[in-house]
This record gives structure tokens, sequence and C-alpha cells, in this order.
């Protein structure tokens, strides 16, 4: 991607030709202008083309000249990647539905990124039965197997896995202590040689002197934030080295109960970052638990450029699992300590106001209620959900075939009859590859990946190395 090809192509392009919504892309040499239809495509899905050179998407209204302020950018050579970053340029990692994002191949070639992989692996925390000693492991999602125990540490038993940009950070989250421990690890990103040798080695370790991580969001390799919940801030850190830079202060969200007692956190959980924007959700956990519940918990809308608070949106109790599609953020209230009864909402990113003609509420079956717990939402969208009865069990997974379709008084597009059911914990969910990727700790544990049809392929807890726990491609607790 060199600068007089872009500077001159890219402007020509994008004054004069309008965006083509298509999915499969027919790819001509040199540039090519297309929009995103899906709701997030990711760069890992142009690397699996030795043709694409490079992808490119406007930042805003500043204008087309060839500038960091101007674009995010995408390069399939790590050492062109590393020129333009050193140049001021922020890396190009996800394109949204509507916006519209240059390719430049060195042939005429196709590429289907409708529904692709957003890695060809899928990093597992994985905890042991007693939740005393755990550890990760990588499946390789093309071949459907499993390496197991692959790092090197003994780590507590209450671990998270995250994937960003070619890493797997693996995180020791104790809940009784001060320290935070984090195991980084450089992994080649090919399946084909993927093995337990190659992704063994500890690239970095370091503590972090907090308690109970919750959430951690990337926005670059030398940025990301951590939200823990006794503290009222969030970190920012270097996530390569461990190196501090500031925190984003959230003390005035505090909430004062009615006997005049403060809260003494915020209980900041969830994060996720979409473009330059940070969402978070705060609990206002209350002081104790013979404390008043407050009116509201809220989300907050951070802008990472300068890394402040610029909105807060007051929502229903304890918001979880904040998720985006189609510019809508989708996320669970929890409701009130004593009395979880998981309702699905979601907020206009147009405007960030809730939309009050949108809830999921819980589920009547076999006359008891089940109270929701988790959910993922397709490329196709449809909602799959996780729900049981209070604290109880069975987990049963219920699916809604079409979220914008679905009417909550009626229960129209739900499938009332579970797609899949657990006597054991499912403790995440998400959407990979077009499968729905299902978390059960049931016995000695298992992922099940699902297909729409309901088929469903198994990973057991025994190749795994320990039953599976956190899902590395959700940065969400």
């Amino acid at each position: 991607m060199k600068r007089k090809i872009i500077s001159l192509i890219i402007l020509f392009l994008f004054i004069l030709t309008s965006a083509v919504y298509s999915q499969n892309l027919n790819i001509k040499k040199g540039w090519n202008i297309f929009g995103a239809q899906e709701d997030k495509i990711t760069m890992n899905q142009f690397k699996v083309n030795s043709n694409i050179v490079g992808v490119m998407k406007l930042k805003g209204n500043n204008g087309f000249e060839l500038a960091p302020d101007n674009w995010y950018v995408w390069a399939a050579d790590s050492n062109l990647q590393e020129q333009l970053t050193t140049a001021g340029f922020n890396k190009l990692y996800e394109i949204y539905s509507g916006e519209g994002f240059a390719v430049y191949a060195n042939n005429d070639t196709s590429l289907n990124v409708s529904g692709m992989c957003e890695t060809n692996f899928l990093p597992v925390a994985t905890v042991s039965s007693d939740y005393k000693s755990g550890g990760y492991a990588i499946v390789d999602i093309n071949n459907m197997k499993a390496y197991k125990n692959l790092n090197s540490y003994t780590i507590g038993g209450d671990d998270r896995s995250y994937y960003f940009d070619g890493y797997i950070f693996v995180v020791d989250a104790p809940n009784d202590t001060n320290v935070t421990t984090f195991y980084v690890y450089k992994i080649n990103e090919s399946a084909a040689s993927l093995n337990e040798a190659n992704a063994k080695t500890v690239v970095a370790n370091y503590n972090i002197n907090r308690q109970n991580p919750h959430s951690i969001a990337f926005k670059s390799l030398s940025k990301a934030y951590l939200t823990t919940y006794y503290d009222n801030s969030i970190l920012i850190f270097n996530p390569l080295t461990g190196v501090e830079s500031g925190t984003i202060d959230l003390s005035d969200y505090l909430y004062t109960s009615d006997n005049g007692t403060q809260n003494q956190y915020v209980a900041a959980e969830h994060m996720l970052l979409r473009g330059d924007k940070l969402f978070v959700s705060i609990d206002r956990a209350r002081t104790y638990y013979g404390d008043t519940q407050p009116d509201k918990s809220m989300i907050l809308v951070i802008d990472t450029n300068t890394d402040t608070v610029e909105k807060t949106i007051e929502v229903s109790y304890s918001p979880r699992s904040l998720q985006v599609y189609c510019d809508y953020l989708y996320f669970v209230s929890m409701g009130d300590y004593s009395s979880p009864i998981g309702k699905i909402y979601r907020i206009n990113l147009e405007n960030y106001k809730l939309d009050s003609n949108f809830i999921v509420s819980p589920v009547v079956s076999d006359n008891s209620t089940d109270y929701i717990k988790n959910f993922t939402i397709t490329t196709e969208g449809s909602l799959y959900f996780v729900a049981n009865s209070g604290w109880g069990k069975p987990y049963n997974v219920y699916r809604i075939l079409n979220i914008d379709l679905y009417n909550d008084t009626s229960k129209t597009g739900l499938e009332t009859t579970p797609v899949y059911s657990s006597n054991g914990y499912i403790p995440d969910i998400d959407f990979l590859c077009g499968k729905v990727v299902i978390v059960d700790r049931d016995g000695d544990g298992a992922i099940e990946f699902m297909d729409k049809d309901g088929n469903t392929t198994k990973l057991t807890g025994t190749e795994l190395g320990y039953p599976p726990y956190k899902l590395g491609t959700d940065y969400n607790y």
C-alpha cells in the first residue's frame, strides 16, 4: 500500500464510487470499494487470501488525505503494518455494517467474508471441577482438535483467556488477593502449524495490583482497558508489558443509598469496544446486602481518544454481556441480587437511547420461570440465550429465530422448546464460524458447537485438559 497509490486512487474512488453492499467480494487487481453488510468483518477474514495486500477504512469526516487522523489501515505484511503504525496510523481490526472500506489486491481474486471465522482457532480458559486449578486450551476450529494445558505456570481456579491480534492473554483472576497475574503467549495464527510446542512460550508475565478483574477491552497491543470489581476506576495499561498508563475515574457514579451510606464501589462490570467508543456497564452494587438497591444501574460511553466519559445511559439493574448487532447495543439486565430476573434490552447507538419497544423477558416453560443469564447473536440475526430457574438447574439454551421480528408480549418468534439443555452450569456462549459455541460444565465438561439445524460437535473436558470455563473470543466476564 504505497503512499502515491493510496493518495490518488482512494481519493478518486471514494468520491465517485458508491459502496457495493455485497459480502461475496469479487476483487479486481488494485483498489476495490465495498460496503459492509455483515455486522462485523474482521481482518482475520482477509488473511486467508494471499492476493489481499491491505484494507483501509475511513475514520470520519476529516477528508480523504492520507493522514493518520483520516484512516484506519491494515496490511497483510507485518513489516509494512509496523511501518504504518510507526507513522501514526491506527491499525484496522473491524469493519461494521454500513461502513465503506477499500481492499487492495495484487491480482484478481474473490473472497466471501459472510459468516467466516474471526479466527481459525478458539482459546478457552479451563478450570477444574473443584475450581482450585486451571489452565487453557486452544481449539483448532478447522480440524476440531484441542491443544491442552499450554501454559507453563500453575494458575488459580478462576481464570480467563483472551485473544487479541495474534496473542493470548491468560489471566489469573483471584477474588481474595490484590494481585492479578497475566501470562502472555504469542500464537502462530496458521492452524496448519498450530501445535503445543509453538504456543508454550510465555513472552510476558506480569502482575497488576488489582483484585477480581471482570473485563478487558483491547484497543491495540499497546493500549487496553481493565475493570475490576473492587475499584472505582478503569485501568489503562499496555497488555504486552503490563505498564500502566492511566485510569478513568468512575467515582462520580457511586450510588448513595436511602440511609445516606455511599456505596464503596461502582462495580464496573463488562466492557465492549466498538470503533473509538468504549461501552462500560456499571452495576452500582450495594454496600451490603441489607442496603437499598439503586433505582438504576448505567452504561457509560467513553471516548477512547480522550479517555473521558461522554454519555451515561440509565438502565435496569446489573447490566451484563454487552453485544452489538446492527447499530444496537444489547445487554442482559440481571436484576436485584436476591431476585435475578434476567431480561435482554437494547440501546439505539444512533441516539444512545434505550429502545422502549424491545425486551426479551423470562421464559415460562414447564410451569417454571427461566431467568436469562447470557446470550449471543448470530450474523443472521438469531438470538440464542442461556436461561435457568433462579440459581437452580437445569440450564437451557433457547432460540429466537429473528431478533427483529420478536414480540415479547406474544413471544412471537421464540422457540419454546430448548435447543440445548444441561444439568450442569453453562457459563459462556458465543457465535463463531457459523456455529453457536456453548460451554457446558456438566460432569467432566464439554464445548458444544451447534449449527443452525441443531447438529452439534463436541470437545470434552478430557480433550481440553480441564472442564471449559470461558471462551477467549468474548472479552466480557
